[in-house]
């Protein structure tokens, strides 16, 4: 216990999130007497005051956070179920490669709708099947917005939570994209490149399965991985072989430090032998 108070610290923020996100205020009140009870333990493992306040204000934070995902957004705002014939202003901020084309994240939002601007706080998203444009770049979209699906039938991907969990307002429907401030992210844009390079390497040298498997092991890109594969590794129970983990990261930072580490042994042996 006295050697993971993060840990109870991050079960605090989970029972935090599950107190708003169920609905039944049964299970409200037990995350919050979870909450309460751990908040004892800690008091009475460290005595300290601050320890104490640090564990309910995580409990308050996943609340909060699950709240703030949860709510109304652009459509609630205007009471529109679609809205068509808008125009927004935004920044790319990511783009995502997927089976069928491109996902592209929009931050910092102005929407014009009905003569009237909103600034909005979330991120807006849409589909394209190419990109004339980079990260950073503002760029100004006409077309209009529909809301994330909820998944109503049992079993169905719930894009709404998925997307509010990345602070995802609504999706964006383009018709028209232009560029209007051409300024990007020199080192941000030059990885994504590096990354569509890396790509098209393997696309040159492998057959498409083998070349979807790498890129998903190398890049954590699964656009290209065949369905049916990743069907077949998900039944054995071996989809996380196809993902970037824990063990990739340590493996390149064991790598890096190791590199590192004989780089300054050896100018410490060369100033030594001087």
């Amino acid at each position: 216990m006295n050697k993971r108070p993060m840990l109870m610290a991050v079960l605090c923020f989970v029972l935090g999130e599950l107190g708003i996100y169920l609905s039944f205020a049964g299970v409200k009140a037990l995350t919050l007497v979870g909450a309460v009870f751990i908040a004892v333990i800690c008091f009475r493992e460290y005595r300290k005051h601050l320890t104490l306040v640090f564990i309910i204000l995580m409990y308050i934070f996943g609340a909060v956070r699950v709240y703030t995902a949860s709510g109304g957004g652009f459509l609630e705002v205007i009471g529109e179920e679609t809205a068509k014939e808008c125009e927004v202003d935004g920044t790319v901020i990511d783009i995502v490669r997927t089976s069928s084309g491109y996902c592209i994240y929009l931050g910092d939002v102005t929407i014009s709708y009905n003569g009237i601007s909103y600034d909005i706080k979330r991120r807006l998203i849409f589909k394209s099947d190419t990109i004339s444009f980079r990260l950073g770049q503002s760029i100004h979209v006409s077309g209009s917005l529909e809301p994330l699906s909820r998944g109503d039938n049992p079993g169905e991907f719930n894009a709404f939570n998925y997307y509010r969990s990345r602070n995802v307002d609504c999706w964006l429907v383009p018709d028209n994209i232009s560029v209007t401030d051409r300024d990007y992210w020199i080192y941000r844009d030059s990885l994504r490149i590096l990354r569509d390079n890396l790509i098209l390497r393997f696309k040159g040298v492998l057959d498409e399965e083998d070349a979807g498997i790498l890129e998903a092991i190398v890049l954590g890109d699964k656009a290209d991985i065949d369905r049916d594969l990743k069907s077949m590794y998900q039944r054995a129970g071996i989809a996380h072989v196809i993902a970037i983990s824990g063990l990739h990261i340590g493996l390149i930072g064991a790598f890096i430090y190791r590199f590192f580490r004989s780089i300054n042994n050896q100018l410490i042996l060369y100033t030594f032998l001087r």
